[in-house]
């Protein structure tokens, strides 16, 4: 707030009434010390002066004061507990891409089905000629075009995720991430955009996974997140049901998969 300390202007009738007027109210400031002149406004405060005003600021609310707080609190936890490398770099844009990749997949509506070949990197997410798709398609797909649009930006290469899709299925995909060391067990913490493996989802699988979802979070109480293509729904976006976490079997880190592939 600025409080002046005197006014300007032509010497008129006009401007001789307004000092009378006023006369009271520069009499009072200037009666006061400078510091006692934002106290018209209680909890305010003298932050400078000049030729002409005073200036004041408000006091900082509780809630002010908690945020700050919690600012500084996280700006010290970020030096202290720096991000995951996950967070960082070519592995976010490559998470940010999948997940990106996975939900445009599921708003666009698209239903279930074992399309083959599997959706190639080239086709629209969009999916313009209504392709269905099953579960491990969405996840090579989501992952190769995430990729491959990293790829493009960071080191000129395509498709270093095809692999994901030579492997035909959820368990090809999980072998994958096995044997380049990118495999989080089941009690470890994965990062978005990872590949969620289930064992025995239905009475006819007789492989030791069954079903794969690209990994978005959990809430707060533990509840997963993801996107995945269903024989019911088709591909949704939305929360596992307690059956289906309690299925889960393991994790596949998509960050620490594309680095090695590209060694």
């Amino acid at each position: 707030m600025c409080i002046q300390k005197r006014l300007h202007g032509r010497k008129s009738r006009g401007g001789l009434l307004a000092l009378l007027l006023t006369g009271w109210v520069i009499m009072l400031t200037l009666s006061q010390p400078a510091w006692a002149v934002c106290n018209q406004h209680p909890g305010d405060f003298l932050v400078g002066e000049d030729e002409y005003n005073y200036y004041c600021e408000s006091s900082a609310t509780d809630d002010d004061a908690k945020k700050l707080v919690s600012d500084l609190q996280d700006l010290i936890n970020s030096a202290v507990n720096p991000p995951s490398q996950e967070f960082l770099g070519a592995r976010w844009q490559l998470r940010k891409s999948i997940i990106d990749t996975a939900g445009c997949v599921a708003k666009n509506h698209t239903y279930y089905g074992q399309e083959r070949p599997v959706w190639d990197i080239i086709y629209s997410c969009r999916n313009p000629d209504r392709k269905r798709i099953d579960c491990s398609n969405l996840v090579q797909f989501s992952d190769r075009v995430g990729a491959c649009g990293v790829d493009a930006f960071y080191k000129a290469k395509t498709d270093s995720l095809r692999s994901l899709g030579d492997a035909g299925d959820a368990v090809g995909q999980s072998r994958i991430f096995k044997k380049n060391h990118a495999w989080i067990a089941p009690g470890d913490t994965p990062f978005p955009g990872d590949t969620v493996f289930f064992g025995k989802t239905y009475p006819d699988c007789k492989k030791e996974i069954c079903h794969a979802a690209v990994y978005l979070g959990k809430r707060d109480d533990g509840t997963m997140l993801v996107i995945q293509a269903t024989s019911s729904k088709g591909v949704k976006i939305g929360p596992l049901s307690p059956k289906m976490q309690s299925l889960v079997v393991g994790f596949g880190n998509v960050g620490e998969l594309y680095d090695s592939l590209r060694r």
